[in-house]
């Protein structure tokens, strides 16, 4: 599997360093039914792969809905995140913090820096990583 894009390569550049391993989970009945590479040093799951006849075999859930998580790590306690309903929700948070906090004007960043961002969904100044990603949600 090869990726070129901007989101896996900041993913990923996040775990440069760090102790990975690749596990499976499953149980007697069912055998192996997942397999994951997960960072070990943050706890963090990198590539999440269910078993494709496994997952045909499990009931559908009724309903999926998404919501948006503004991820932000400052590299120093690892990432918190925060759910918005919309996408439009996190886009503005997101870009309330670049203005408060990541990217102000005084610390010389320019308002195309700030724009820039909320355009990609994402900020990485070397020291501070936000991003936007969809989580779909099953709820029954």
């Amino acid at each position: 599997m090869y990726c070129n894009d901007t989101t896996t390569w900041n993913l990923l550049k996040r775990h440069l360093g760090h102790t990975l391993a690749c596990v499976g989970y499953g149980n007697t009945k069912a055998g192996l039914v997942n397999i994951a590479i997960e960072d070990i040093d943050t706890n963090e799951v990198i590539l999440d792969c269910d078993r494709p006849d496994w997952a045909d075999n499990e009931a559908e859930p009724e309903k999926t809905s998404d919501v948006w998580l503004l991820v932000i790590d400052d590299g120093k306690y690892g990432p918190s995140y925060e759910t918005y309903a919309t996408a439009e929700l996190a886009t503005k948070h997101l870009e309330s913090l670049l203005r408060a906090v990541y990217a102000k004007e005084s610390d010389g960043y320019s308002e195309e820096d700030i724009q820039k961002a909320v355009f990609d969904g994402g900020w990485d100044d070397g020291n501070n990583f936000l991003i936007i990603v969809r989580q779909e949600v099953a709820t029954k």
